[in-house]
């Protein structure tokens, strides 16, 4: 029975439809280039053209590459891929949603301006964020540090029973089991209280924790719930956008974000790969706004609607004693911001580090900038640290990553396993100043 459950689950059926997509265009591509010379030269002259198209491309050495040498050693099979995969933009109905969104967002938020009084040694990356997104950096707030998910989730249960006006969720794994049946429990309560309560989840990252009619289920509670870039069986690039953010938001109250999921494992309920060692950070103040804005992007863009933004921007916060310059931003979608927004922010934070670099990450697979990056904050003798995994969720990964150790450690990059399980925190420090984030 449980063979047949996992034979004809959604990601078996999914994977054979991809299947019979992707085989017989393949086979019938090789059996015209068998009996034509024509078609044989037609094939070499669109791969040459390819490889010209993706020199000139805006990206990543480390995109292009495998491309080239892909297209260049079998032509066939590397056009066919080239053409389903290679292809991260959004459809056009989409992308004309979310361009619109993000115009209406940055006219709501253009009377806004960073806190020049607080920035401190954030100067110039505040003005890189700032120029390029309509996120601007604020002083007065408060952040507190959870350093699992344990006391993370009860704290936001605890201020998810306070709210009054709205609470917003994104999600990119939701699963069901005792957090999920907690946070439930909540939102169905504070619906019948008259509460606004919108859900957005990824289709993709929640694929094997939840039933496919989740999202109507939570609409007949009176949940305002859409998926994120719904997958179907189509062979395409697109479903390569994903929304791999976590955010809960409590009225103009609380914003939670860190690396933690809404799933049992998070809170060690449910214990797959040793101890789950997590972070995440609440944050209450005027950076709450940054985040309904986010979050408010992402919900229009996956619920084809367009919020009344000033209703949600035009508020007083309340301001808090602690010290310090709060900038919460985003990254993403392409190709709307072409830049590589987190990569170049943390690149520049280790750029201007001093005494110290702490990163913790449970995926260490830097692209060649960022090594680059690291291995001179090494060299130059600031005290680099990376904690990875003790115990891998992702085996390929894992041995990607242990790939890079030899080169950074070489550079006097020092590199700790967490032994009691796995490591999900995914979090810099650079001397004082710190930087937590979900990727």
């Amino acid at each position: 029975m449980k063979f047949l459950k996992k034979l004809f689950s959604k990601t078996a059926l999914v994977f054979f439809a991809i299947v019979l997509q992707v085989v017989p265009v393949i086979v019938l591509f090789y059996y015209f280039a068998d009996i034509s010379w024509q078609f044989q030269l037609a094939i070499q002259i669109i791969a040459v053209i390819l490889c010209l198209i993706i020199i000139n491309r805006k990206e990543n050495p480390e995109f292009k590459a495998p491309w080239l040498v892909i297209i260049l050693l079998f032509p066939i099979f590397g056009i066919i891929i080239y053409f389903l995969f290679a292809n991260y933009h959004t459809r056009p109905k989409e992308a004309k949603i979310t361009k619109k969104v993000h115009q209406k967002i940055e006219a709501a938020l253009q009377s806004d301006e960073d806190d020049n009084s607080a920035m401190g040694d954030f100067k110039g990356i505040a003005h890189y964020i700032s120029k390029i997104l309509p996120f601007h950096g604020s002083s007065k707030n408060k952040v507190d540090f959870f350093p699992d998910g344990q006391s993370f989730f009860d704290d936001m249960i605890s201020e998810l029973e306070k709210a009054k006006e709205f609470i917003f969720l994104e999600y990119f794994i939701i699963g069901y089991g005792t957090i999920w049946n907690r946070i439930h429990d909540v939102l169905l309560k504070k619906v019948q209280e008259g509460v606004e309560i919108r859900l957005v989840y990824d289709d993709i990252g929640s694929t094997f924790y939840l039933k496919s009619n989740f999202y109507k289920k939570l609409r007949k509670e009176g949940i305002k719930c859409y998926k994120f870039n719904s997958f179907h069986p189509f062979v395409s690039g697109i479903y390569n956008n994903r929304d791999h953010r976590k955010i809960c938001i409590i009225d103009h109250t609380a914003a939670y974000t860190g690396g933690i999921n809404i799933a049992d494992e998070y809170a060690n309920i449910t214990s797959p790969y040793g101890y789950w060692k997590d972070t995440g950070i609440k944050v209450q103040g005027p950076a709450v706004k940054n985040f309904i804005a986010m979050f408010l992007a992402t919900y229009d863009i996956a619920s084809k609607t367009y919020t009344d933004y000033p209703h949600y921007f035009n508020y007083s916060y309340q301001e808090y004693d602690d010290d310090g310059f709060t900038l919460p931003f985003s990254d993403g979608p392409r190709p709307f911001y072409m830049e590589y927004i987190a990569e170049n922010v943390i690149a520049s934070m280790i750029n201007e580090a001093k005494e110290k670099v702490y990163i913790s990450t449970p995926y260490l697979i830097p692209t060649y900038h960022l090594m680059v990056t690291i291995r001179n904050a090494a060299a130059r003798g600031v005290d680099v640290r990376i904690i990875v995994p003790g115990i891998p969720d992702k085996n390929m990964i894992y041995m990607m990553s242990k790939s890079h150790f030899k080169t950074l450690m070489d550079a006097g990059v020092k590199i700790y396993y967490y032994t009691l399980g796995f490591n999900h925190a995914k979090s810099i420090i650079v001397d004082d100043c710190r930087f937590c984030g979900d990727d």
